[in-house]
Formats: structure tokens, sequence, C-alpha cells
């Protein structure tokens, strides 16, 4: 039987800095389809006729009650999810996502619709629970200015992380 590739979602996600702290979302006690048990960065899916931009914008304000303003483009990365499963069930869907950083923003109404907020020292970061592929692409945005990679799991965990392309920091 031959299988088709599961279809592409786009989506953005976006790291809130501010003095070598980022904003994550605990979702360790949160009933989530793909994020519950584990830390993630606020974002969400594209809407049809949306730039990734105003889609992070949306996302943050949505989900956060955060507003952006200046985003950094950080990169893509695709998440290849054609062997991967969440509590054992296989996934729908392939993920491309946009990544930013913000460090100009108004979290004056901040509130955590989903999870709770947690502010993370930047080195902290890859002891917390994480998925692996997160921790991978954490690492590569560590090293690189921009990045564009593939990250593969398979099951429930990481098989390989592969940069198509990146930019170093000068």
């Amino acid at each position: 039987m031959l299988l088709m590739p599961l279809p592409w979602k786009f989506a953005t996600a976006c790291f809130l800095r501010r003095d070598k702290i980022t904003l994550l979302i605990d979702y360790t006690n949160y009933k989530h389809p793909i994020h519950e048990g584990f830390f993630s960065p606020p974002g969400g899916k594209i809407e049809e006729g949306e730039e990734p931009t105003q889609t992070t914008r949306r996302e943050m304000r949505e989900e956060t009650g955060i507003i952006v303003r200046n985003l950094v483009y950080r990169g893509i990365i695709y998440f290849d999810n054609e062997k991967r499963t969440i509590k054992g069930r296989p996934f729908k869907y392939n993920f491309r996502v946009h990544i930013y950083d913000c460090y100009d923003f108004d979290d004056s109404n901040a509130f955590a619709k989903e999870g709770k907020f947690f502010w993370v020292e930047d080195e902290q970061v890859p002891s917390l629970r994480l998925h692996e592929g997160d921790k991978e692409l954490w690492r590569w945005l560590s090293i690189y200015k921009e990045v564009e990679g593939t990250i593969v799991e398979e099951g429930e965990r990481f098989s390989r992380g592969t940069i198509l392309k990146a930019i170093p920091f000068s």
C-alpha cells in the first residue's frame, strides 16, 4: 500500500526575550493536543490569507494578551512528522513553522490563555522538558542568526535535525 505524504500546516512561533530571559508556555499540567507535558514558545497556525508576521502578532495577542512590535525573523523549520506520534497516535500534518524573536513588546495586559507563563534564563532552557526537536531548534538559534532546517521525529523521539541554510552571528 502506497502512503500519501502528510499535508503541510503553516504556523509561527515567537520567543519573547528580555535581558537573556525568554518566555515559554508551561504546558506541563495543561491539556494540549501537541504540547501537553512540555514547555513551548507561544505561536499558532497561519490562517488563510495571513502573512507569518500577521499570524505572530494575532496569536500573541489572542493567546497571551501581549502586543509584539518589532519582530526579528529567525528562520523557518520544517517539522517532518511522517513517522511521529503523540501519545501513540500518528500525526496528521507536517508543520512549516516561521520562527521569530521579539525584544520590543507590551506585556502590561498579559494573560495565559493556555498553560502558564514561564520566564526562564536562556541557559536554563535546554534543561526544561521540551520536545526533543524544540531542543535542537533552541541549539540552532543559539548558534545562528537565521536558520532553515528540518526536524524529524519518529514515534515520540527525536530522529535527526538537518540544517538546510544558516546565517551565523557576525
